[in-house]
């Protein structure tokens, strides 16, 4: 006796799935870069997703991202806004998708 499996349903829920997380991703660079306070916009333009990272290329972003040296920008509110962002974009991109 032989049982076939039909995963031709499953892999494209996969696909879909992977699809969602890398434009969630993407989103959430495209929000972190947006709440990073601008003078002279070098470092929004040195912000970068790295593997599954946001990555702040510039020697000043601890600064700016923890401690709330910027008028712009409260202590301690950059890494949790842009946390529950990505948790809401990986919600809005996996309904998108139908998966």
């Amino acid at each position: 006796m032989t049982v076939t499996v039909d995963t031709s349903g499953l892999s494209r829920k996969i696909l879909k799935s992977q699809l969602a997380m890398r434009q969630a991703k993407q989103d959430t660079l495209d929000f972190a870069r947006s709440i990073t306070p601008i003078k002279t916009g070098y470092a929004r333009a040195n912000t970068d997703l790295v593997g599954d990272k946001i990555v702040s290329h510039y020697p000043y972003a601890e600064d700016i991202m923890l401690h709330g040296k910027s008028d712009k920008l409260p202590a301690n509110t950059y890494i949790p806004r842009v946390k529950a962002f990505f948790a809401k974009a990986i919600e809005r991109n996996l309904k998108n998708r139908g998966v």
